[in-house]
């Protein structure tokens, strides 16, 4: 019964991803549209400029905020990733909504819930296909741990990627569907085998490459790479540093600017108060951005 349910619940969540354009009119009417507005004011009001274009892309996705100049600086840097909502984004909203709900229910409705609160989420971000991948993927781990079995995150990736192609085979051509397979299977695949082969070997930077994690940067990239040439004709050799640098502090801003956003949605003074921690790392991540992203000799 339990696999039943899950699986209906995936199968919706493959479905709201692939009629986004449709739910949106829907979901205005229940005022998710004029929420995600509200929290967009809500760093308006309480960032400057672009820390609260950052805070808005790194949380939510939303890309509209930034100037043309920052987002040139993001793409020369290699960090162009963090303002589009991603598997990290996923996975944190639906960690958390798992142990929030598993104060109150077993872990089988714990993880039916979850599932529930990631649709709400993709709806929230626009439904854009990093975030359908990432929630597919998370929910297959769900039903995996709710059947008593460890979901390998290749299996299910591969099975993420074959329900989306079998509902709509054209976003095969889609250039953020193949980075983000291509980004997920290096992460998942390639980075385990890289750390593992490291460590084995004993090198004596073993220890610093880990802490870093210069391997899920570098299996990302390897893998990515090919698509950027491939489509636009360029590749960020700095992207490896930059991300070694930038992405440690990405879930410290989640966390203050998504307790901004929120807090400041439901009480204004809330967001001031938080305010400060969150302009603090938006700000010392857009001097960071700006470096890697600027001229180099």
């Amino acid at each position: 019964m339990k696999w039943r349910v899950l699986l209906l619940v995936v199968l919706m969540l493959v479905r709201v991803g692939f009629n986004s354009v449709n739910i949106s009119q829907t979901i205005s009417l229940k005022g998710v549209d004029n929420w995600r507005m509200k929290l967009v004011g809500v760093a308006a009001r309480n960032l400057p400029e672009p820390e609260g274009a950052l805070v808005l892309g790194v949380v939510l996705g939303y890309k509209s905020s930034l100037s043309r100049e920052f987002y040139q600086s993001l793409i020369n840097s290699g960090t162009v990733h963090m303002v589009v909502a991603s598997g990290y984004n996923i996975m944190v909203v639906a960690g958390l909504a798992l142990s929030g709900f598993l104060f109150f229910v077993s872990r089988g409705w714990a993880s039916v819930l979850a599932i529930g609160v990631m649709i709400f989420y993709v709806i929230l971000t626009g439904g854009e296909i990093s975030v359908v991948r990432a929630a597919l993927m998370g929910s297959m781990v769900f039903v995996g741990a709710v059947l008593g079995r460890g979901a390998k995150a290749w299996w299910s990736l591969a099975l993420a990627v074959w329900l989306m192609l079998m509902i709509d085979p054209s976003i095969v051509g889609s250039i953020s569907f193949q980075l983000s397979v291509a980004a997920t299977f290096g992460v998942t695949v390639l980075a385990p085998y890289f750390k593992k082969r490291l460590e084995e070997s004993g090198a004596s930077l073993a220890g610093l490459v880990e802490k870093l994690d210069l391997t899920t940067s570098f299996s990302a990239l390897i893998l990515t790479w090919p698509i950027i040439w491939f489509h636009f004709g360029r590749g960020s050799l700095i992207s490896l540093v930059s991300n070694a640098v930038i992405l440690p502090l990405v879930p410290l801003l989640m966390a203050f600017g998504g307790l901004m956003l929120a807090g400041g949605a439901l009480f204004g003074p809330m967001a001031m108060l938080i305010s400060w921690p969150t302009y603090a790392l938006a700000h010392l991540m857009v001097i960071l951005v700006r470096l890697f992203g600027g001229p180099w000799p």
